[in-house]
């Protein structure tokens, strides 16, 4: 029996590159291909410049088979007790 599978990669941004590149690599040792859930505008102090590492890597993720997906322009961190970027774990 075969099994397929959706991975979706939410909050992908310049301020979560390390994870975020982390999360990639992790799926594709395992033949996943993912679904990478971008917010290019202002977030943790960064927004997306062309041509950036990060840009480049994005462009890499596409060339290896993800789908590159926009997920908001910009996110705020929460105020009401949420798990802001501290929650993110690989």
């Amino acid at each position: 029996m075969s099994a397929n599978v959706v991975v979706s990669i939410h909050d992908v941004a310049p301020c979560t590159f390390a994870v975020s590149r982390e999360l990639v690599n992790h799926v594709q040792r395992h033949g996943i291909r993912a679904t990478l859930l971008v917010v290019p505008g202002p977030w943790g102090g960064e927004s997306m410049v062309p041509g950036s590492p990060f840009c480049r890597w994005l462009d890499h993720c596409q060339q290896e088979g993800h789908e590159i997906s926009m997920h908001g322009w910009s996110h705020t961190a929460p105020d009401n007790g949420g798990i802001g970027m501290g929650g993110i774990a690989a």
